[in-house]
C-alpha cells in the first residue's frame, strides 16, 4: 500500500449497504461513465432493500476495505451448506463473488489485503474452501493469493443471465 494509506478490513454492517450498492453498480457496469440515472437509482434502492433484509441471517457475508470512512473495495462470500454425511455433519464452503476495488485504489495491495482478511475469517468460521469464478484478467490476482485451477466442478448452465 502507498505511504499514508490507512486501510481497515471488516465485515460490512447495515450502515454500509448504500455504498455496497454503489460498488456493485460500478462492478456490473464496468465503471461506465455514462448510464441511465433512473436505472441506477432503482438498482441502488432495490439492492439496499434486499441486502439490508438479509444481512443478519442471509447467505452472504460482505467484507469491505475502508479508507478515510469510505468503502473502497468489497468481497462477498456466499455460504453453501453441504448435505450432512456420516463423516461431516456440518460442513460448508464459500462462493467468493462481488469482488471489486474502486479504480483509484487499484494496484495498492488493497484487494490482496481484503482477500487475506476474508480467507482468515473463512478459516476461523470452518469453511472447507473458497471458490471463485474470476474474470480472465483477474486469474493472476487469485493465483498469487493461493487459488488453484481444478478440473472440477462440472457445470450445467440453466440461464445465461448475469
Amino acid at each position: 500500500m502507498f505511504e499514508g494509506d490507512h486501510i481497515t478490513f471488516r465485515l460490512a454492517v447495515p450502515d454500509d449497504v448504500r455504498q455496497l450498492a454503489d460498488l456493485r453498480w460500478r462492478l456490473q457496469t464496468d465503471d461506465a461513465a455514462e448510464f441511465d440515472a433512473a436505472e441506477r437509482t432503482k438498482f441502488i434502492a432495490r439492492f439496499t432493500e434486499i441486502v439490508s433484509a438479509s444481512m443478519r441471517n442471509g447467505p452472504f457475508s460482505h467484507w469491505i476495505a475502508e479508507a478515510d470512512d469510505n468503502i473502497v473495495a468489497v468481497m462477498s462470500v456466499g455460504r453453501v451448506v453441504k448435505v450432512p454425511s456420516p463423516k461431516s455433519i456440518e460442513k460448508h464452503w464459500g462462493y467468493l463473488t462481488n469482488c471489486y476495488t474502486l479504480p483509484d485504489y487499484r494496484g495498492r495491495g488493497i484487494g490482496t489485503g481484503l482477500l487475506a482478511a476474508v480467507a482468515e475469517w473463512a478459516k476461523n468460521e470452518s469453511y472447507e474452501l473458497l471458490a471463485v469464478w474470476p474474470s480472465n484478467r483477474s486469474y493472476p490476482f487469485y493465483e498469487r493469493s493461493g487459488f488453484h485451477r481444478y478440473v472440477d466442478p462440472l457445470i450445467l448452465k440453466i440461464n445465461d443471465e448475469d
